[in-house]
């Protein structure tokens, strides 16, 4: 095993095939998600400290291992910034949905969203009772254009995730996952 510090920053660690084999180590095999990889790259870490003096004790670093002929190479890289953990809030958008009492008016509506190309991460189509019940998870919200055009074909349900359970449980599904594809489609080449 040698060690090098290529500047202030970074360090390579060599390992010849011998050292692979004492530290139990393969390269196909390596992830950081394995636990004892861990164990050996902070042992791999502490041998660096020791021998450069670049203290590597709670810095954040990239690791690359790199594999060559005769074992492997760790090109460990010093973050010389302190970051302050970043937390993101992912928006998730509720369901839209829309009832129609006319078949007539749910067609209308399906072939506008259709045309209009907006990015949906699933679309169902229910039947409950005489009504028909457009369920939309968009992946951002639905512009407040689109939305006008919506109601003016069918009524904008509240309720969210507690009235998709009931349509899912209760309700009899003409259409899922894709409805606005499927029937848009249809809609379209006649």
């Amino acid at each position: 095993m040698t060690i090098e510090q290529i500047d202030s920053n970074r360090i390579l660690i060599a390992l010849c095939d011998d050292d692979m084999k004492s530290f139990s180590l393969e390269f196909e095999s390596m992830t950081l998600s394995n636990p004892h990889v861990k164990e050996m790259i902070q042992r791999l870490l502490k041998f660096a400290s020791n021998e450069t003096g670049i203290s590597v004790k709670n810095k954040k670093m990239l690791i690359e291992a790199i594999p060559y002929i005769n074992g492997c190479l760790f090109l460990i890289t010093l973050s010389q910034k302190t970051h302050k953990r970043k937390i993101y809030k992912i928006k998730n958008p509720r369901p839209t949905i829309i009832e129609f009492i006319e078949i007539e008016d749910m067609l209308r509506c399906i072939s506008i969203v259709y045309r209009s190309k907006i990015q949906y991460i699933h679309s169902d189509l229910y039947k409950y009772g005489s009504r028909y019940f457009l369920i939309i998870k968009p992946v951002r919200g639905i512009s407040h254009r689109l939305e006008a055009f919506l109601y003016e074909y069918g009524e904008k349900i509240s309720g969210g995730n507690l009235t998709v359970s009931k349509l899912r449980e209760y309700g009899k599904i003409i259409a899922k996952d894709t409805a606005i594809e499927k029937i848009g489609k249809a809609l379209v080449k006649k």
